[in-house]
């Protein structure tokens, strides 16, 4: 049976992030992890922490979102040479339009040509990254840090009632390892209770207009990107409801109506798994010994992945 130091169930940003950390504290990881669709290639990637505060998880969110984002910085630099054009990592701000008074930090700032809102603030220092280069460079750097990796899903654990030893697949390989990290999303149900939230948006291309910086209402988002497309979103369903995008188109036209000019060139469609308090699962496990959940990041896995690894790798002790 082989052995590691660490085997991280789960290949999103957080699993990702998680087994890049301890790699490059010197342990001996193992991602498994399947080809399935992963919450994180849906992601927008907003990197705003602000915005969080005025949702569930409230200021507890905001704290944890404040002290991820100045991890940023460093985590993306050590991701790409040149993150700016790697990433498409910014941290220009964001536009909010048409949140109440004093409900945001920032000061106010002209409303960009083609948005249709009476007020815009730029909240400073925010901003966003492109999950669909972020996650191949995770990938990179974990090789790179010496990560091995197998392909699959994870079907139990090795070890007792008492204390987890590693992990076996679902074609029955075991994999002994002295600390197991469940990054999967979704919690054990003894474990934890998680609320699965499907999140639905969209991509826009051949704009005549493209915002400068990510624009914010209190219903949508609109998130240009390096490569032309406007990242539209999103919905938020405790139950699978596809009329719920139309809601979110009709608003972000009304927003910007020159959206209806372009053509919609993908559909992004992924379950993000939230907890009933709005906050992250990032703790031993109350279980087993030697048992580590990384989960119910919800929207925010993103934002909270450098935070979340740090957290992770020293709760295992590198």
């Amino acid at each position: 049976m082989t052995s590691f130091d660490m085997a991280v169930a789960g290949g999103g940003v957080i699993g990702l992030g998680v087994a890049l950390e301890a790699a490059r504290r010197g342990a001996r990881v193992v991602l498994v992890s399947d080809d399935g669709p992963r919450a994180s290639a849906a992601a927008a990637g907003m990197l705003c922490p602000s915005f969080e505060a005025l949702h569930f998880g409230g200021r507890a969110l905001l704290k944890l979102g404040t002290d991820s984002l100045a991890l940023w910085d460093g985590f993306a630099a050590s991701l790409a040479e040149d993150p700016a054009r790697d990433l498409d990592y910014r941290r220009d701000g964001v536009i909010a339009l048409g949140f109440p008074p004093r409900a945001l930090p920032g000061e106010p700032c002209t409303v960009p040509d083609g948005v249709e809102a009476s007020r815009a603030l730029l909240v400073p220092g925010e901003g966003q990254v492109d999950p669909r280069r972020l996650l191949p460079a995770l990938e990179r750097a974990c090789e790179a840090a010496g990560m091995e990796r197998r392909a699959g899903r994870v079907s139990g654990l090795v070890g007792d009632a008492e204390q987890a030893q590693g992990v076996v697949l679902e074609g029955g390989e075991s994999l002994r390892a002295a600390t197991v990290v469940l990054a999967t999303g979704a919690a054990p149900r003894e474990e934890a209770e998680m609320v699965p939230l499907r999140g639905r948006a969209l991509a826009v291309a051949g704009l005549p207009v493209m915002p400068e910086r990510t624009l914010r209402s209190p219903g949508v988002y609109l998130c240009p990107k390096a490569d032309g497309t406007l990242y539209v979103g999103a919905t938020e369903e405790e139950r699978d409801m596809p009329a719920a995008l139309d809601g979110v188109w009709h608003e972000a036209s009304w927003l910007m109506p020159s959206l209806t000019k372009g053509r919609i060139v993908r559909r992004f469609d992924g379950v993000r798994p939230g907890t009933r308090d709005g906050l992250p699962i990032v703790r031993r496990s109350s279980r087993k010994k030697a048992l580590i959940l990384a989960l119910g990041h919800h929207r925010n896995g993103v934002l909270l992945a450098p935070l979340t690894a740090k957290r992770v790798a020293d709760l295992a002790g590198f």
